[in-house]
């Protein structure tokens, strides 16, 4: 399984794109930006009956939580880990551009 730890503003939208187009609905996704601790907990729950039944490919999250792909690798999944990383000053720049907007 390939884990993409999505940090903000680093092109992981096409790097999700790309992965999507790969594995199809078998790129999963882990999006907690806005999650609370109860939908978290629901959401962890749900992807990780996905992992375990074999529906996953890939796995995006978003924002990059390093106890998750420790976790699938606990239930015997080999895990291959991925980010994309961006120059500080390019980063910053981008994000101001974003929060602009």
């Amino acid at each position: 399984m390939l884990v993409f730890q999505h940090a903000a503003k680093t092109g992981g939208s096409s790097l999700v794109y790309l992965l999507s187009q790969i594995f199809g609905k078998r790129a999963c996704r882990l999006v907690l930006l806005d999650a609370t601790e109860g939908t978290r907990e629901t959401q962890c729950v749900n992807t990780f009956r996905n992992i375990i039944q074999g529906r996953c490919s890939s796995l995006e999250i978003h924002p990059p939580d390093e106890t998750i792909p420790a976790f699938v690798r606990e239930l015997n999944i080999s895990v291959h880990s991925i980010t994309i990383a961006r120059h500080p000053l390019n980063l910053t720049q981008s994000m101001y551009n974003f929060l602009v907007e």
